[in-house]
């Protein structure tokens, strides 16, 4: 019995299914002697009669048919075989799921996203794009995997790692009346049309609580929600930007912005968050290593000091 075969098992059904040896030869392609050596191997190896053989006719015992109906689970289960392999394969293809802050969303993200993937390109990666509050109530409800964005972001569902640390500054254009300066104060902005943004964002909180350090009101030509849209402004020239480096990274590629730190010191912190109650996978792991990564590009092609490694 050590030696049973599925093979043979296989030509004992068929001959059952099909009525005669030579069908079931046909239905398994293989030729007939070699379905007749197998099914006799089959009848050895079990101690059973599974047919009558008259007239070179087989005709299933009594035996047979109650073998028959008692492995059907087994052949059944033979035959989901080749669902259940692509099945695991398709399994092995995880999913990621990373949420992101709006700030982080096209610069470091998808730096983060590209040095990830050339170390797990059988991976998906879901993002989604959440403002704090959002992530707050997403936190509460629905699981993630890894999120990136602004600290501090205090929740009692999420545990953050701090990555960096930027310097506040402006980003102008090259021709701006301040474009030459190593730093700027608040001070400086005062004649200087500045883009600020609206109530309730933590970046306008930042950003109050440094002109109000400075006993300083400043002028803005323009609100928005959108950090990302604070940079476009600025390549509008329609005023200086309050932004870091990480947020404004792709357009301070363009070699007409530049990047002013402002004085004194004012430094944000971005990290990474997830869930308390989730479990910490190696994707997750790699790709915090990634977002590092990706600080570091971005940290390289910016000016020196603006951004600190944590």
């Amino acid at each position: 019995m050590a030696g049973l075969s599925v093979r043979s098992l296989k030509i004992f059904d068929a001959i059952i299914t099909t009525g005669t040896l030579g069908a079931a030869a046909r239905l398994l392609n293989t030729s007939q002697s070699a379905a007749s050596r197998q099914l006799l191997e089959l009848e050895r190896d079990i101690g059973l009669s599974l047919f009558e053989r008259t007239n070179r006719q087989l005709k299933p015992t009594p035996e047979g048919l109650r073998f028959h109906s008692e492995i059907q689970h087994v052949l059944h289960g033979l035959a989901e075989i080749p669902a259940m392999v692509e099945t695991i394969k398709s399994e092995e293809r995880e999913t990621l799921s990373v949420i992101c802050m709006p700030r982080l969303s096209l610069g470091l993200l998808p730096r983060a996203q590209r040095l990830y993937s050339q170390g797990q390109q059988s991976d998906t990666v879901q993002t989604s794009v959440l403002r704090r509050n959002d992530i707050q109530r997403w936190a509460a409800s629905r699981p993630f995997d890894i999120g990136l964005g602004m600290l501090p972001l205090d929740h009692q569902a999420l545990v953050t790692e701090p990555l960096v640390r930027v310097r506040a500054g402006i980003l102008v254009r090259d021709k701006h009346p301040l474009a030459n300066r190593d730093q700027v104060s608040p001070k400086d902005l005062i004649t200087t049309p500045c883009i600020g943004y609206l109530p309730g964002l933590m970046v306008r909180e930042q950003i109050d609580q440094i002109f109000r350090d400075a006993d300083i009101r400043p002028q803005f030509a323009s609100e928005t929600s959108s950090s990302l849209l604070a940079c476009q402004l600025a390549v509008q020239g329609i005023g200086a930007a309050i932004i870091d480096c990480v947020a404004a990274c792709d357009v301070l590629a363009q070699n007409s912005m530049r990047f002013i730190p402002l004085a004194p010191e004012t430094w944000w912190r971005i990290g990474a968050f997830r869930l308390k109650t989730g479990k910490t996978n190696t994707r997750s792991e790699s790709f915090v290593h990634a977002a590092r990564d990706a600080l570091q590009e971005i940290a390289d092609s910016s000016p020196e000091g603006a951004i600190e490694f944590l």
